[in-house]
C-alpha cells in the first residue's frame, strides 16, 4: 500500500494543509503545546475486529449523558459504560488512545 501513488498524493496534500494552516505543528488537547509531524504511519484493517453501532450500543461500550452542570449547558460527558469503568488514564491523550483501542479492537490475542 505504501507504493500507491494515490496514497502518496493524499499524504502530501494532508501534510501541505497542516504546514500551511499550522506551521509550528499540530495543536494537542487545545493547549499551547505544538508537536511537529515527524512521520506518517499506515495501518490496515485486516487485523481488526469489525464492530458495528448496534454492538457498541447493546454492550454499552460507550454511553453519553447530558452534563448536569449549569455552566456546561448542552454539554455531554461519558456515562456509566464499559469504557468509563476501564478508563483509568490520567491525560487526554491517554483517554483518546484508549477510546481508539475500544473503537478498533484487534483480532491478535498477543496485543
Amino acid at each position: 500500500p505504501q507504493d500507491s501513488m494515490e496514497l502518496v498524493r493524499c499524504i502530501g496534500a494532508l501534510l501541505h494543509y497542516i504546514i500551511k494552516h499550522q506551521p509550528t505543528g499540530l495543536n494537542l488537547d487545545g493547549a499551547d503545546t505544538r508537536v511537529p509531524v515527524l512521520a506518517v504511519k499506515t495501518f490496515g484493517l485486516e487485523g481488526m475486529l469489525q464492530v458495528d453501532y448496534n454492538v457498541f450500543k447493546s454492550l454499552q461500550i460507550f454511553k453519553t449523558e447530558l452534563h448536569p452542570s449549569v455552566y456546561k449547558a448542552g454539554g455531554s460527558k461519558e456515562g456509566l459504560s464499559l469504557f468509563s469503568v476501564a478508563n483509568k488514564t490520567k491525560s487526554k491523550i491517554g483517554n483518546k488512545l484508549l477510546k481508539l483501542w475500544f473503537l478498533r479492537p484487534s483480532n491478535d490475542k498477543q496485543e
